[in-house]
């Protein structure tokens, strides 16, 4: 996996290296404002070992290139969200990147969880990947890359840590 920082001590995942082409040649992909130039402040890039499921990480890194690419700060979702026997349905409204609103439609959470943004749905799956969850099922939003369905399970041998979420009626505002 290629990883660049702007610090040297926080890392992101930029691109899986693909297999050789048939000339020889590594091939790897990069999102194109991962590359420094004009207007860029400097990046340093590493390459590190992953032996956990590259098809994952590099739908994963397409998928999150794609929403950044797209440039929503700002939306509303309906969001899905079910963790063992818990689950929270409702409508979340973001603006500029942080939530602004949470109505809940129907939950039995003791507590309202902490509403998330996209970057926190796509955070909570880069850790699962990370960690190697035995199931990870993603469907990502065609348009805009957003993980829009999601089921995870950490582990088969522990009963009730799984998770999933469906996000539907995504709205952007622009």
């Amino acid at each position: 996996v290629i990883q660049s920082s702007f610090n040297l001590d926080v890392w992101e995942d930029l691109a899986v290296m693909e297999d050789r082409n048939a000339a020889g040649e590594l091939m790897i992909g990069f999102p194109e404002e991962a590359v420094t130039g004009p207007g860029h402040p400097g990046r340093f890039f590493r390459a590190r070992h992953f032996d956990g499921d590259a098809a994952a990480l590099r739908a994963y890194l397409e998928a999150r290139n794609a929403w950044l690419a797209s440039g929503i700060d700002s939306y509303s979702m309906e969001v899905n969200w079910q963790v063992s026997w818990f689950f929270w349905h409702g409508n979340v409204t973001v603006r500029n990147n942080r939530v602004v609103s949470a109505v809940p439609i129907n939950t039995n959470f003791f507590e309202p969880p902490e509403p998330r943004t996209m970057d926190d749905w796509f955070a909570v799956l880069k850790r699962a990947i990370d960690r190697k969850a035995e199931r990870i099922v993603v469907t990502y939003n065609k348009t805009f890359g957003y993980p829009q369905s999601v089921f995870i399970d950490m582990s088969r041998m522990i009963a009730d840590e799984e998770q999933g979420w469906t996000i539907v009626n995504f709205i952007p505002n622009r």
